[in-house]
């Protein structure tokens, strides 16, 4: 089978994310426009214009209605799939380097990296999925840097919704109470394996049938597979 290739951004990739059925791609990179494909043939459906610099992550939700972008102008930006409309903006206090929908689709999580005098956060917004253009400006749980931890630089949720998954910039993943916020577990996943120096975590993948364990990467050169509920390492 013949590779696609696909090309719209005048930059280098950020991220690439498929909808839940696989049938759309959304990319995201340096410049100022995200991108949504046909996974079929790579024809592009339409392009998200709106924010003023690198788009550092993307995200769509389980219906594939609504994608959430973050990026380095300070924003996290809500739109709609069907005609690429901007319904809502929330500031950030730094660049957004990751979003990420919970498995229902009812909440939004935001990174917030830490510079700009910003100690970091993990945030997560209630979306109102009534009227999408009116969403609550605060977020209903904020999860800070931890001092042993240091910044968080992706995230994403347990199968339930029960937990959120953290990969650091120590090589750490840690487990919060997505309710709470409070720290549940941590375990040393990079960093451990070989002599490299940069241990930072810069992606988590769910397992696609039940959500019961990941896959982290690392600059580090090494992946590690981990059980959401043991917290247990299963294979480097």
């Amino acid at each position: 089978m013949r590779p696609i290739k696909l090309m719209g951004h005048e930059r280098s990739l950020t991220q690439v994310k498929y909808n839940r059925e696989g049938d759309l791609l959304f990319s995201v990179a340096k410049d100022n426009a995200a991108s949504i494909w046909y996974s079929s043939n790579g024809e592009r459906l339409g392009t998200l214009e709106g924010h003023q610099g690198v788009i550092w992550s993307i995200d769509v939700d389980p219906e594939s209605e609504l994608c959430a972008t973050g990026g380095g102008d300070l924003a996290i930006k809500l739109w709609k799939v069907e005609n690429g409309q901007c319904v809502y903006t929330w500031d950030s206090p730094s660049p957004v380097r990751r979003v990420t929908f919970s498995p229902d689709g009812k909440k939004l999580l935001a990174i917030a990296d830490q510079v700009m005098g910003h100690i970091g956060t993990i945030s997560v917004f209630d979306l109102n999925l009534d009227q999408v253009s009116q969403q609550p400006e605060t977020a209903s749980v904020v999860i800070e840097t931890d001092s042993e931890l240091s910044k968080a630089t992706v995230a994403g949720y347990s199968a339930d919704g029960e937990y959120i998954i953290a990969g650091h910039d120590n090589g750490y993943v840690s487990k919060y109470n997505a309710k709470t916020g409070e720290l549940v577990d941590s375990v040393r996943a990079h960093g451990i394996h070989n002599e490299e120096k940069n241990v930072t975590v810069t992606d988590i993948q769910f397992a696609p049938e039940d959500r019961s364990y990941f896959i982290t990467s690392s600059k580090d050169k090494c992946a590690t597979l981990i059980d959401v509920e043991t917290f247990e390492i299963l294979k480097v």
